[in-house]
């Protein structure tokens, strides 16, 4: 939690930041409305990036004591055969990765 908040304040800095250094425009109508984007867009994009780094990690342990194990990734319905040469050739099917729970 603190890091999520110490995060979102950083990035209140930097738009604070920002907004501070930005140069004077001759054209006042549309300079704060560039700004205010620039700003909503670093705002945005620190909460989404925290929200991100806080998820849980490649083992996450549910309360059981099982966990999403590791990824693998294989063919599944396959069609194989042995043709006249005595090779065996498999067609079709669809490429998949899942991650199976392991419980200890």
């Amino acid at each position: 939690m603190l890091k999520t908040v110490t995060q979102i304040g950083l990035a209140a800095v930097i738009a604070v930041g920002a907004i501070a250094a930005s140069p004077q425009q001759a054209e006042a109508r549309r300079g704060g409305l560039i700004v205010g984007g620039i700003a909503a867009g670093l705002v945005a994009g620190a909460i989404i990036g925290s929200r991100a780094y806080a998820a849980p990690g490649y083992y996450s342990y549910s309360s059981n004591g099982c966990y999403r194990g590791p990824r693998q990734c294989g063919y599944t319905s396959q069609r194989c055969y042995v043709n006249r040469y005595g090779d065996e050739v498999c067609r079709g099917g669809s490429y998949v990765c899942s991650r199976p729970v392991v419980c200890d």
